[in-house]
């Protein structure tokens, strides 16, 4: 059997900080729309000292998010699906680079957000975001 032994005990958060202090915080916008710097810590590391599937899904949405808010054009943008494919384990500081795959209609923007080495010569983690405008509630 195998004997798994934990490099380190997961931190704790309060909720309401998870995404600004421990995402936001640590993401650093390229002027080039759709790329972005993860800058990487031990508080966003697994067990194993990688980087938490978890976290790559959250730093997926938040560049995806704006991304899609220009693309769109619209601040009113909520995430509908995400699908994450994991490839390669991640360490440190990584690249986040965003690409159109379609629209639907003028309210709905697919897109593929890949987690990578710096330079671009390993993918380490691949996602498909479906993002809309969230439509707003009539008053009656």
């Amino acid at each position: 059997s195998l004997l798994f032994m934990p490099k380190h005990d997961p931190p704790v958060y309060p909720e309401k900080s998870l995404v600004k202090e421990v995402i936001k915080d640590h993401l650093e916008f390229q002027g080039i729309s759709g790329r972005a710097t993860f800058h990487g810590t031990r508080e966003h590391t697994n067990p194993m000292g990688s980087m938490h599937g978890g976290c790559h899904a959250m730093v997926m949405e938040e560049v995806g998010k704006v991304f899609a808010k220009e693309e769109l054009q619209s601040d009113m943008i909520i995430l509908e699906s995400i699908q994450v494919e994991y490839l390669k384990e991640a360490n440190g500081t990584v690249e986040v680079v965003c690409e159109t795959l379609g629209r639907c209609e003028q309210e709905s923007l697919h897109v593929r957000v890949r987690i990578q080495r710096p330079g671009g010569d390993r993918i380490l983690s691949e996602g498909k975001l479906r993002f809309s405008i969230r439509a707003t509630k009539s008053k009656l």
